[in-house]
């Protein structure tokens, strides 16, 4: 069943260093889940708990290449089905 709250949110930044030859970049986006049920009947031990996911993902570009990191689930929430 559908929460009755979720949402996402989100960043992106880009900042040019030396002289504008190269660009940093970065994202940051949060995304909320709130508490549900995982059965259609709604038994209260298929409710599962409000999830948070944090992400984030920086890098340097320039014209013809990018290199990008990122990390997923920076608050290291969980979700058991």
């Amino acid at each position: 069943n559908a929460p009755k709250v979720s949402y996402s949110v989100g960043a992106n930044a880009e900042y040019p260093v030396f002289g504008g030859a190269l660009n940093l970049t970065g994202h940051i986006g949060y995304n909320y889940t709130g508490a549900r049920y995982a059965n259609v009947i709604n038994y209260p031990s298929s409710e599962l708990q409000p999830l948070g996911i944090l992400n984030l993902r920086l890098g340097i570009e320039a014209d013809a290449w990018s290199l990008t990191a990122f990390a997923s689930n920076l608050t290291n929430d969980v979700e058991f089905t």
